[in-house]
């Protein structure tokens, strides 16, 4: 498919990219079922709520966009499964894996907290 969009040959692209396509889909399925497999089995500890002190890290990270200080925040706070986190965590997790920090900073403003 690189080759082929290199060389511009749309017939190929056209021709080979819904099997690829499929191909990739089928393998992100395999991916997400030996995840699911592994957290089954493996399955974090619960926390009523996220440690206030590891969001204020994380905010700070933000404010300071600090790659390496949110994603060793975020690892800490990951180590648990929350109770009471009305999917913040999960939300975070999105805003950093796109490096949305200003995103990150409202929400967590938004709950309170600051720098």
């Amino acid at each position: 498919m690189e080759n082929a969009a290199i060389e511009n040959d749309l017939g190929y692209i056209h021709e080979h990219n819904p099997i690829f396509l499929e191909t990739v889909k089928n393998f992100i399925a395999d991916i997400d079922d030996v995840l699911s497999v592994i957290s089954a089995e493996n399955p974090k500890p619960l926390k009523d709520k996220p440690d206030c002190e590891l969001l204020q890290k994380v905010l700070i990270a933000c404010e300071n966009y600090s790659m390496d200080d949110v994603d060793t925040a975020m690892t800490e706070i990951e180590i648990y499964n929350y109770e009471k986190d009305d999917g913040l965590v999960e939300k975070l997790r999105k805003h950093v894996d796109m490096m949305q920090f200003k995103q990150i900073v409202q929400a967590l403003t938004d709950l309170g907290f600051t720098s």
